[in-house]
């Protein structure tokens, strides 16, 4: 059985015990953290779709590191002037472990 779920405006198919990192949620390591936004929910016979979600279903999840990911470089160029710009970032993130789907 897995779940898919809405976290911060993108969608993950999540199992018991999977761990994923997404964008950053702003929380200490450790806390506990439930996303409610189930869009839909698969078992080996069944399938329920919400609209837009499913209501009664949540997914529980534990913080387990914030941190900084690779560095995106971003390289903007003109054709014909001598005009360029490279600049980047690191996107925070935060990985999380599914704790429970109920």
């Amino acid at each position: 059985m897995y779940y898919l779920v809405d976290i911060q405006g993108k969608q993950y198919k999540v199992k018991q015990n999977d761990i994923l990192i997404v964008d950053n949620l702003n929380k200490e390591k450790g806390e506990k953290v439930v996303f409610d936004k189930v869009l839909a929910v698969i078992d080996d016979k069944n399938v329920e779709f919400g609209r837009p979600y499913v209501e009664n279903r949540k997914v529980e999840a534990v913080i387990e590191e914030n941190f900084k990911g690779k560095k995106i470089v971003v390289f903007k160029y003109r054709h014909k002037v001598n005009w360029r710009r490279k600049y980047g970032f690191r996107p925070y993130l935060t990985r999380i472990r599914i704790t429970s789907l109920s």
